[in-house]
């Protein structure tokens, strides 16, 4: 009989306090509704009051920032920089307690069982745990991610010897900071020196034997020797040491994708997007592991989770038509519905749209502007042209043809 997929930590994580330090990289020791007007007329807006996320009408993710304290993942400089490794700062921070992440898959049929839908469902719970995160330190969190994932970059192009003599020598003076010890091995195994990597990786296990940094590392050189094998193990390890590592689930999804398990890797890639949306080589490991699968149906993610539809997405004479309230509400904004009217008017930072049911003219802050498709009401739910969205609340909308995947960011 099929079991529904579950994620016990989801709810407890909801419980968490907001981001703690984690696991300290120098030292490896542990750290601490909307009115709306009533009409007879069947529409969306029938069900104001409990809308596509639970809570109230504004309670979609509240966790994104403005552009004076967000940075964009290109904006990030992955040189080498000393000042990067002093005590204060942690490759390892994570959201809360990482043990309340650790989901349990105990029972789950990952073959003919698996209900892509059942896993979406999860991830709206991660959602409404990061828009109760402080931003501030979500934003580290984010920071932190972007930075782990340089690491684990092997760099090219780099002049190894004098590299090398550099990070050994701020290992002399920082001999308990774990991120030197894996960027000096990767620098070793980058430069073909792949038995000085592994000298360098054992000194990390014997001086954090638990750390997930170490596991990554090791499965790092478990690759670089094509033991594919080996190389999940210790990326299992590392998920289990760090559950709340995007870059770590990230890396053992596309593994999963590499042996053909797409199931599993459609669960880690999810939770690595959820946990971190600015990280776009997910989104592609994700295109290719429904591809694979053969899962083709239309399917939209917005800011690294799937909203919860009342109507899927669906193509309409060449055009893809979304819901207009789950996809506004999971980018945080304000929907309402006037249903004398037939309009359905959004607000989303400084941008307000007004639309009516079946016009091809929307008012955007106040001029009018023609959609090449009419917003209709399609079973309840208002639905309107992708790219007009898109381009109105100024996100990034990328279309993956192969498993006809939407991700829309900010």
């Amino acid at each position: 009989m099929k079991q529904k997929l579950t994620v016990l930590s989801l709810a407890a994580l909801l419980a968490v306090t907001p981001l703690s330090t984690g696991y300290a990289a120098s030292t490896g020791a542990q750290t601490d509704s909307s009115t709306t007007v009533t009409t007879e007329t069947k529409s969306e807006e029938d069900t104001v009051g409990s809308s596509v996320y639970s809570g109230s009408n504004s309670g979609a993710p509240d966790y994104y920032f403005d552009s004076g304290n967000q940075e964009r993942s290109e904006d990030y400089d992955d040189s080498y920089d000393e000042s990067d490794n002093d005590d204060s700062y942690d490759y390892e921070s994570r959201l809360g307690d990482g043990e309340d992440f650790i989901p349990s898959f105990a029972g789950f049929d990952f073959d003919s069982d698996f209900d892509f839908e059942d896993v979406a469902d999860m991830f709206s719970s991660l959602a409404d745990f990061r828009s109760n995160l402080d931003k501030a330190d979500y934003g580290k969190y984010l920071e932190k991610q972007q930075a782990e994932n340089n690491l684990f970059t092997l760099k090219q192009g780099v002049d190894f010897d004098t590299a090398i003599d550099e990070l050994e020598q701020s290992l002399e003076t920082d001999p308990n900071n774990q991120a030197l010890y894996v960027e000096l091995a990767l620098t070793y195994l980058a430069s073909g020196d792949l038995s000085k990597a592994e000298e360098v990786s054992e000194l990390l296990a014997e001086l954090a034997p638990e750390s997930y940094l170490s596991f990554m590392l090791q499965a790092e050189l478990a690759g670089s020797q094509g033991s594919a094998e080996n190389k999940q193990l210790y990326l299992e390890k590392a998920v289990e040491s760090n559950p709340t590592s995007s870059v770590a689930r990230f890396k053992l999804g596309e593994e999963l994708v590499s042996a053909g398990k797409y199931n599993e890797a459609t669960v880690e890639l999810m939770t690595a997007a959820a946990l971190n949306p600015q990280h776009p080589e997910v989104f592609e490991a994700l295109n290719k592991a429904f591809a694979e699968n053969g899962n083709t149906e239309l399917k939209a993610f917005v800011n690294g989770v799937v909203p919860k539809f009342d109507v899927k997405p669906f193509v309409e004479n060449g055009r893809t038509l979304v819901p207009f309230r789950a996809i506004s509400e999971a980018l945080g904004a304000d929907v309402k519905w006037d249903g004398a009217n037939q309009q359905v008017s959004i607000q989303h930072g400084d941008t307000t749209i007004q639309l009516t049911i079946d016009s091809t003219t929307a008012i955007v802050n106040g001029q009018e502007v023609t959609i090449e498709v009419p917003a209709k009401v399609v079973d309840g739910r208002t639905v309107i042209p992708l790219r007009f969205l898109g381009e109105s609340l100024g996100t990034i909308v990328d279309w993956k043809s192969e498993s006809k995947m939407i991700v829309i960011s900010e």
